[in-house]
């Protein structure tokens, strides 16, 4: 069965995505042969190097040193977690695939790693196990305000998020939108209560976007100038680093973006 998807351009509309489900012939198949999630793989042609335009549609593309690399680099982390029974106590099964998408039409933007296994909670994740052994999640605190003062030749000494009058969850909130947007209205209207993930006053969201400005006055054009997406590409790279070096002492590793 399927049932399209729609795009509503209206202000406060809702849209919806194409939703595809099984009939209950096909279920009863499935159901007589006895066919189990782990027993399903992923095609090996299946493409691991996406790039996405401005409207996040995927679009050909000419493959290059780099792109045949990574795609070479990705092949031999999905096969080293396809011989890797990974299991959890809640009995949850995820794919494993770990593909790369880039953004904007250029390989310069974006480029993280996906992997249906960063959909469920951090806590869920926690309980993983990578052939019966335990697993940990490290998570690198502050990436992006790190980077951004790297760039300059910069160090940054303390939490780049710790304020006085406003929350760590605040201030991380409305730096990550602010290297995000192109400009400060545009921040100011994405920006959301981290508590309820709902958006708040242009009256409340401005004290704490001035309190970001001020805290870190040394990276102000890295503020509302759409740095954010050259920042992905550069966590991006890092990840690929650490991806390749568990790989290659055998250690099977699942990406979560910046963890």
């Amino acid at each position: 069965n399927q049932k399209d998807g729609f795009q509503d351009t209206r202000a406060g509309g809702s849209s919806r995505v194409s939703r595809v489900w099984p009939t209950e012939k096909l279920e009863a198949e499935f159901e007589a042969c006895q066919i189990k999630p782990q027993m399903l793989t992923n095609h090996p042609a299946r493409e691991t190097v996406l790039l996405k335009d401005s409207d996040k549609q995927l679009v050909e593309y000419q493959d290059t040193a780099f792109t045949t690399g990574l795609r070479a680099s990705l092949k031999r982390c999905n096969d080293l977690l396809l011989n890797t029974e990974i299991t959890h106590p809640k009995g949850l099964h995820k794919s494993s695939f770990i593909y790369c998408v880039f953004n904007r039409g250029s390989f310069d933007f974006g480029g993280r790693f996906y992997v249906e296994w960063q959909n469920i909670r951090s806590a869920e994740r926690s309980e993983l196990a990578f052939d019966g052994v335990p697993t940990v999640e490290i998570d690198y605190a502050g990436l992006h305000p790190y980077l951004s003062y790297a760039e300059l030749g910069l160090k940054l000494a303390s939490d780049p998020y710790e304020h006085s009058q406003f929350s760590r969850a605040q201030m991380k909130s409305m730096f990550l939108v602010m290297v995000n947007c192109a400009n400060e209205t545009q921040a100011l209207r994405a920006y959301k209560n981290p508590e309820t993930n709902k958006p708040v006053p242009f009256a409340v969201a401005r004290p704490i976007l001035e309190a970001i400005k001020t805290k870190h006055p040394q990276i102000a054009g890295a503020f509302c100038s759409d740095k954010g997406v050259s920042l992905m590409r550069k966590d991006a790279e890092i990840a690929r680093h650490v991806i390749d070096a568990f790989v290659l002492a055998g250690k099977p590793i699942i990406p979560v973006h910046d963890s």
